[in-house]
């Protein structure tokens, strides 16, 4: 399997973060009665960590691209293949 690209990473995390935004307007329309739309509190808890999840591929992912950039950033200083 051929390392991805930082861009291919970055298209990654475009569609998570769709997905995030999918989930929180779902847990909005879907809200707990009684409670004030949009709060924590109306969202259901496995929602909330459903997103929590999400938020935390996106940093692993995002911080994988960093790592990609700098190798990317080395290889064209020295020339040479990492």
């Amino acid at each position: 399997m051929q390392t991805p690209t930082p861009a291919d990473i970055q298209v990654a995390t475009q569609v998570l973060r769709r997905f995030k935004q999918y989930l929180n307007d779902h847990a909005v329309r879907s809200a707990v009665p009684g409670t004030r739309t949009g709060h924590p509190e109306a969202i259901e808890p496995h929602v909330l960590d459903e997103m929590q999840n999400v938020d935390d591929i996106i940093a692993k992912l995002v911080a994988w691209a960093d790592q990609l950039k700098q190798r990317q950033v080395i290889r064209k200083s020295y020339g040479q293949s990492l």
